[in-house]
């Protein structure tokens, strides 16, 4: 999606608009709802712990609307620059490249800017401004760049762009000149310059004769690019997917992610999809050089004996052997390309943070690699951070700090969560969690108290109570006045009921069955349902997502649609798709919340905009910009989402909305009017830890509830809380 016209001003909510427009009323009070429908000023209670130091309530480090965190850890991602642990990148770095001084160059997607690592560790944006997308080209601070992928440099200095976000390549002069080379939108067609098209490059490599190769992963194709930026499509056949070793059109590739050039001409890629590495010889014949297709695996051995998983980014060490960054199998392997001999030279597999010496080391997901003039290589971890690993396989952490995950009962900053999606509050302030990848339940208690209600913390289906209960990757969940805790499960395809003393039944959908069935219980079917809420006339409503629909359920697990048409999608960019019951239209709908009066509000991600739903079924459109996706403040259609997921709805009728890609809460007011609560637009961070005044910063909030602890937020691996009155 192009945001190169996104408008990023932010509107603070607090400081520029004042604590009424926050959600407060006159007199700088606001209020919420719990779950019984009772008005609660938002003000502080319970004792939140000083980060790092369970149980020990902090000084009052800022007055008035402030951010704080209740429990678990937030992710330590941002854009900052420092020196080391100081500095914090985006959670989806791409590839890196090294000068000639050691310095090294990442691709901050997220951040859209290319940041500069000195050797000594001290990071510093070189080219784009930070959180800021677009598609600008002249000098480094100047340029916009949107998602960039990869970076390479060839000997003369001049540096190369690869920008998955506006499918184009972009050249650094030495001057620090940013210029446009290639590419224009989406799509896979040969041609010069802004007649050439990219489907989401991920990876680039330069040759001695100063060619690049683009492993162009949505089309499935390699792709040669002169210094004059003639595009032409050197291996595979643009959609069509596959792993044939074959002559140039003939062969076939899944999702290439990684690519390198040797000194003899030969092309190397990692192909993701089919775990495999490729060799193109210089006549343009396709080979596997390791790895058997579509057997993932992390075995060493020669050739077809050995397995990948995941192979991303691709360089030759010093030595002439190739480096890949194993991805999911959280290995760093060596390849010796004349044998095909594969080994690790770094990682356990299993997933972590551990700077140490081989297999004692561990990643979380290593992407990208570059090799350094002494021989080291430099691999970018996807937790933020940029380790350095020696020729004996010595890895040390280099720049960025590690987030803290796991699943570890206690209060406060000392919990762990393992990726925490949508949250609910009961009535007595308890929040609710689902810890996704956790496979649980987590109840937070007023005083940051932390248990697991339900769950083993093992993958699956089964009812039942205590450590034989399993979960699959929940997302929504919501409470109702009695108790009951209802999840969504998008990955089983099912909705699970939790009573307060910790028995789990399945209310509705059978596990694995993917359909859009109006029945009773198991005899219903759903696919991928993403939210889920309790509404006051006393049934649930489910963000049906793949079916791009929403579904009622009764207290006896009666599903029907309510509507849009299950499994017909709204076109982006039509808002003629609100209506009335099944004549409505959604496009991937991934939140939902109800008000007091039983209308029903949901954020369509498809459409970037949060719909309306009358209890009479009349689908309306609350705000954004009807298939407008970018990050803008104002009123209805004027309003501006990007990706916008989870909501709730406070007492007043206000929702609040979730926003990953802009790391903001914005809320809506019942006549439509957007403004930003939390968060700045574009930027990353983990502000609650020390308690910030608002808007603080987020990294990446996937969850909000509002109740009788006010707003409260998951963000990173951790609970965060958000205060609006004094």
């Amino acid at each position: 999606m192009n945001t190169s016209n996104f408008k990023h001003a932010v509107l603070a909510c607090s400081m520029t608009l004042g604590l009424a427009a926050c959600g407060g009323g006159a007199d700088g009070t606001s209020t919420t709802s719990g779950a019984s429908g009772a008005t609660t000023p938002l003000v502080a209670t319970g004792t939140p712990s000083t980060p790092g130091v369970p149980g020990v309530v902090p000084p009052p480090v800022v007055a008035g609307p402030q951010m704080t965190q209740l429990a678990g850890s937030p992710f330590r991602f941002g854009n900052s620059n420092g020196a080391g642990a100081d500095a914090r990148f985006g959670n989806s770095l791409g590839g890196a490249v090294a000068d000639d001084l050691g310095n090294v160059y990442v691709a901050d997607y997220p951040n859209h800017v290319i940041r500069r690592i000195t050797p000594d560790g001290t990071v510093s944006d070189y080219a784009g401004k930070s959180g800021v997308s677009g598609s600008i080209d002249g000098s480094l601070t100047d340029a916009r760049l949107q998602g960039p992928s990869d970076i390479v440099r060839n000997a003369a200095g001049t540096m190369y762009v690869l920008e998955r976000g506006n499918n184009r390549i972009r050249s650094i002069a030495t001057d620090g000149q940013v210029s446009f080379l290639a590419g224009s939108n989406y799509g896979a067609v040969d041609g010069t310059g802004t007649n050439a098209k990219f489907a989401v490059p991920q990876a680039m490599a330069i040759a001695p004769d100063g060619n690049l190769y683009v492993a162009d992963t949505d089309s499935h194709t390699i792709r040669k690019v002169t210094p004059a930026g003639v595009v032409t499509t050197i291996a595979g056949t643009a959609n069509m997917q596959g792993s044939v070793d074959a002559m140039g059109a003939a062969a076939r590739f899944s999702s290439p992610k990684g690519i390198d050039v040797s000194a003899a001409g030969d092309i190397f890629v990692s192909d993701e999809g089919s775990h495999t590495i490729r060799r193109i010889a210089p006549d343009g014949m396709v080979t596997t050089l390791a790895g058997m297709a579509n057997s993932p695996g992390s075995a060493d051995g020669i050739g077809a004996a050995a397995r990948l998983y995941g192979p991303r980014g691709l360089a030759f060490d010093a030595a002439g052997k190739l480096v890949v960054a194993s991805a999911y199998g959280r290995t760093v392997r060596r390849i010796d390309i004349a044998t095909g001999a594969v080994e690790t030279l770094a990682g356990s597999g299993q997933r972590g943070n551990a700077d140490a010496s081989g297999t004692a080391a561990s990643f979380s997901l290593p992407t990208g690699v570059a090799a350094l003039p002494g021989g080291d290589v430099m691999v970018t971890d996807a937790e933020g951070v940029v380790r350095r690993i020696t020729p004996a396989g010595t890895v040390t952490t280099v720049a960025g700090a590690w987030s803290a995950y796991g699943k570890v009962e206690a209060t406060g900053t000392a919990a762990r969560f393992n990726y925490p999606q949508q949250l609910a509050q009961d009535a007595s302030g308890n929040v609710y969690v689902a810890d996704s990848n956790n496979f649980s339940v987590r109840r937070i208690t007023p005083a940051g108290v932390v248990t697991t209600l339900a769950g083993s913390g093992n993958y699956g289906v089964v009812d039942g109570s205590g450590a034989s209960v399993k979960f699959g990757s929940i997302s929504g969940i919501t409470v109702d006045a009695a108790g009951n805790v209802y999840v969504a499960d998008p990955s089983t395809h099912t909705i699970r009921m939790i009573t307060p003393a910790g028995v789990v039944s399945t209310l509705a959908g059978s596990a694995n069955v993917i359909g859009s069935a109006d029945n009773t219980g198991a005899a219903a079917s759903f696919s991928g349902p993403r939210a889920i809420t309790a509404a006051p006339d006393g049934n649930l409503y489910v963000a049906d997502t793949y079916n791009n629909c929403v579904r009622r359920i009764t207290p006896a697990g009666v599903v029907t649609s309510f509507a849009g048409t299950c499994g017909s999608a709204a076109a982006s960019g039509v808002p003629t798709d609100d209506a009335t019951g099944s004549a409505a239209k959604f496009a991937y709908p991934k939140g939902i919340a109800a008000d007091a009066s039983g209308n029903i509000y949901v954020a369509d991600d498809g459409t970037s905009r949060i719909r309306k739903i009358t209890t009479a079924g009349v689908v309306t459109t609350l705000a954004g910009g009807g298939g407008s996706a970018g990050y803008l403040d104002g009123a209805g259609t004027i309003a501006l989402f990007y990706n916008p997921s989870q909501l709730a709805v406070d007492s007043n009728g206000n929702v609040y909305v979730t926003e990953g890609y802009n790391q903001v809460i914005r809320k809506i007011t019942p006549a439509g009017v957007v403004s930003t609560v939390a968060g700045v637009g574009g930027m990353s961070g983990d502000t609650a830890g020390i308690a910030s005044a608002l808007p603080g910063l987020l990294s990446t909030p996937t969850g909000v509830s509002v109740g009788p602890l006010g707003l409260v937020i998951s963000t990173g691996n951790g609970v965060v809380r958000v205060t609006l009155a004094p």
